[in-house]
């Protein structure tokens, strides 16, 4: 009886990059994952090499495990008389229940599944940029001329009393005022007199934009944990009045901050390692200043932090059982729901783990869902044109696993 709801397609692919990432300890020139799809809808798990705690085995492993608990007699014990989409639900959710998967893409990837957000719009990726000095300072240079010739159809579109909200991110009131534009780049990859010229050469460029056409422009720098509390102040001090925050700025937060403690920190890395506590406890030690930069499928039980911020919110009209419990530590459980409203939860940007446009789609459309802040998904540029729309990434990429 459950056939019909339980069928789940699992297909591997492997995506030439159309230029090679660097990342700390070698280069990643393909994007290897899987596509799932069940019943017209898709999600991906997609391992990312020196970030996940799991490899692409583990998590094939994982979701294959899956998939056969749910094509087999088990799946007819959660089928009740809900409708179809209620029925493919039922037997997601008793399987995640059962089985318990361990691998953080994993779990993304059915929450996916179970939550296709259909009909939600994407919000508005900002702007990142990867490469060696030279090439991200032209870079830099062509997306501030962007701004330019936007923020020039903006005034004229307010002057003619046109709607302008359309273009307007989180937090912008519409009132003609041209929003707030980010711009990320990684650091620690490159010398650092090299990085440093870089900079000052970008803060340049962004006081006179700032002067002259009123718009502003902040930065996020990347560090990767690459760096000691002393040598972040160099960033820091170069880009002191255009910085919105540098993310996972080195090992020792406690130490950076005694030296600044005005620091603008943002918290990826350093939030996935300080969840061994629980994810209560990994907010709480985070302050209403600092921004955490969350990638769902590097995180474990991603549902309990969406939780907090849908409850933040007080999202009318969202349907709570949205979110999902069953993974939830009992005392996280028993106390979320009175604790979350006692935290200064700091801001939210869902970014990117060089997922392919089936991930990005679904982290833009949550961001929006959620009323988050911009994302950071600004990634598919590094993939191949033909690989933007699912049917493409499996008929060109992928081979089907049986």
């Amino acid at each position: 009886m459950a056939a019909g709801f339980s069928e789940l397609k699992i297909y591997e692919y492997e995506i030439p990059l159309r230029k090679e990432l660097k990342l700390q300890r070698g280069v990643l020139r393909e994007r290897k994952g899987l596509i799932l799809e069940h019943h017209g809808i898709y999600a991906e798990i997609s391992p990312l090499p020196e970030f996940s705690r799991e490899n692409l085995d583990d998590a094939r492993n994982e979701i294959i495990s899956f998939r056969n608990f749910i094509s087999s007699e088990h799946a007819d014990a959660c089928i009740s008389d809900s409708g179809e989409s209620g029925k493919q639900n039922e037997i997601l959710q008793y399987a995640m229940s059962a089985l318990k998967p361990q691998c953080p893409s994993v779990q993304f990837a059915i929450w996916m599944l179970m939550h296709p957000l259909s009909g939600v719009s994407r919000k508005t990726a900002y702007d990142f940029i990867l490469g060696n000095p030279s090439e991200s300072l032209a870079l830099f240079r062509k997306i501030v001329s962007r701004y330019e010739a936007e923020r020039q159809c903006y005034g004229e579109n307010v002057k003619s009393g046109l709607s302008v909200c359309g273009n307007s991110e989180a937090g912008n009131d519409c009132s003609g005022e041209y929003p707030e534009r980010i711009i990320k780049l990684k650091i620690g990859l490159y010398p650092r007199n090299d990085e440093l010229m870089m900079l000052k050469e970008m803060v340049k460029i962004l006081e006179e934009h700032e002067k002259t056409l009123s718009i502003r422009i902040r930065l996020v720098l990347d560090a990767n944990l690459s760096m000691t509390p002393e040598s972040v102040l160099d960033y820091f001090s170069t880009t002191a009045d255009f910085i919105k925050y540098i993310e996972d700025p080195c090992q020792d937060i406690a130490g950076l901050k005694r030296i600044r403690h005005d620091l603008p920190v943002g918290f990826d890395e350093l939030f996935r390692s300080g969840q061994e506590g629980g994810m209560l406890s990994a907010i709480k030690a985070l302050g209403s200043s600092d921004t955490l930069v969350v990638k769902p499928g590097l995180t474990d039980n991603i549902h309990e932090l969406l939780n907090l911020y849908l409850n933040r919110n007080s999202i009318r009209n969202v349907p709570l059982n949205m979110i999902t419990d069953d993974s939830t530590d009992s005392d996280t459980e028993n106390h979320a729901d009175n604790d979350y409203r006692k935290l200064n939860l700091p801001g939210l940007t869902l970014s990117s783990a060089f997922e392919t446009a089936i991930g990005i789609g679904y982290i833009e459309r949550l961001s929006e869902f959620l009323g988050l802040n911009p994302p950071g998904t600004d990634t598919l540029k590094f993939f191949p044109d033909d690989s933007i729309a699912p049917g493409q990434i499996i008929n060109r990429y992928s081979k089907e696993l049986r």
